[in-house]
This record gives structure tokens, sequence and C-alpha cells, in this order.
């Protein structure tokens, strides 16, 4: 009894033989044993100490359980330095090997994931070279040690209320006059806040770090009361400092 899916199948190959001049069998073939195009390809995980000979020996497994190719991707684990010659000879082995036998050899851009560090490379250049961020602390005070923070960019002074910012306004330095807003006199409910916003740098491998921040930034405008669609109002406001 013909099943839906043998149906599908059958219209799908109809289709492909309307295409050009193939048999059904010729396609019933190709799905037995499609080329490598059509095979899997997945990530293979440098993360140990790799040598040419293990290479060689882990890529012949890999072409015999069918797949099409790989991605070199180092991972955490590995001890072979990323990029040095050890490696570019154990890289070098594979896609030969690769070669030999017919499938596609793949290297992901990085050492890990994000890309674009090189393995913790350039941020070893400093700070200049490392991901930047803001973060942004609400606080009651203004303590004068906030000033003396090396990557202090800004410090202002808010009146809130609920999801409302009556007021905001930039303090010069630690001598400045805290202002008393008139706004507080028609918003009796107000708090007044001081914003601190300060550059922050990433750490090598960002991802955790920067959805920890992010999270951090938001949490801080809620307790100021602020929505989260304010958030691009902050961020823009930074912008002109």
């Amino acid at each position: 009894m013909e099943t839906g899916k043998d149906r599908v199948c059958e219209l799908y190959i109809r289709g492909l033989i309307m295409k050009d001049s193939r048999t059904k069998e010729d396609i019933y073939r190709k799905f037995q044993n499609p080329a490598r195009e059509y095979r899997g390809t997945p990530f293979w995980s440098w993360n140990a100490e790799m040598t040419p000979e293990e290479v060689r020996r882990q890529v012949r497994e890999l072409y015999e359980q069918g797949v099409g190719g790989f991605f070199i991707h180092s991972r955490d684990g590995l001890e072979t330095p990323y990029l040095g010659r050890e490696w570019m000879d154990c890289v070098e082995v594979a896609v030969d090997e690769a070669k030999q036998l017919g499938i596609s050899a793949w290297l992901y851009d990085d050492d890990r994931w994000p890309s674009g560090n090189a393995g913790g490379m350039v941020a070893a250049g400093g700070d200049a070279y490392r991901l930047k961020g803001l973060t942004l602390q609400v606080c009651d005070t203004c303590d004068s040690a906030v000033w003396k923070e090396e990557h202090l960019i800004a410090v202002f002074t808010a009146l809130v209320q609920g999801d409302a910012i009556y007021f905001l306004k930039r303090l010069e330095n630690a001598m400045t006059k805290i202002p008393e807003p008139e706004e507080k006199k028609q918003h009796p409910g107000c708090r007044q806040v001081f914003l601190i916003l300060l550059i922050c740098h990433f750490n090598r491998y960002s991802t955790a770090y920067t959805v920890y921040k992010k999270t951090k930034f938001i949490l801080a405008l809620r307790r100021l009361g602020v929505k989260a669609e304010s958030i691009s109002f902050v961020i823009l406001l930074s912008h002109s400092l």
C-alpha cells in the first residue's frame, strides 16, 4: 500500500526526471550512494595533543563513517599551540589525507568561538586590542572615588519615577554641585539617582561575558524604572559624550 511519504518521493523524483534525462534508477542510485557534496560534513573537534599520525587516523575514520568532509575546529583541551608550526603541519596532513580519500576539508576561522581573536593573540596586545563595551551602574550616591576610575566615560544624575525619567544632567567633575531639579517638586514620588557609565573590557572568549554584561545593563535600567525599549536612548546618549 502506497503511503503519503512514498507519494511525495515519487512526485519529487518525477520532477527531477522532467528536468533532465536521468532515469528513475539513476536517481535512486545517487540516493543510495550520494556524492560527497550531499553527505554530512561535521565539525571535527581538535581538543587534545594533535600529531600528523593521529590526524591521518581520524580522517580515515571519518571517511569510513560515510561523511563527505569535515570542519577542523579547535576546541577547549587543545594542547597543540594554535597556529604554531605543529598545528600547521597537522592541518596540511588533514587536507592531504582528505584529498587522497576524495572528501572535503574545511577549516574553521579561529580558535574556539567567537572568531576574530586568533586564539587570544589579538587581545594579548593589550586593552587597545580588546573588545569593549559600556556598563551602566545605578547608584543612590556618587562617591568621589568614581571620578578616579580609569575607564570612566561620564556621570549623570537623573530623576526617575516608575517608567519615566523626568530629569537628566551630566556632572562635569567631583566638585559639580548636584542640581535640585524643579521636577522633583512636581513629582514628589521621584527618586534622584546617579548613572555611571564605564568602559568594560571583555575577556578572551566574550560570549558568556557579553550576555552577562547585557543582562546587568538591562537590570540596572529596570532598577531605574526604565523600560527595555529605552536602552537605545542610553546607548545613543553615550555617543555624544
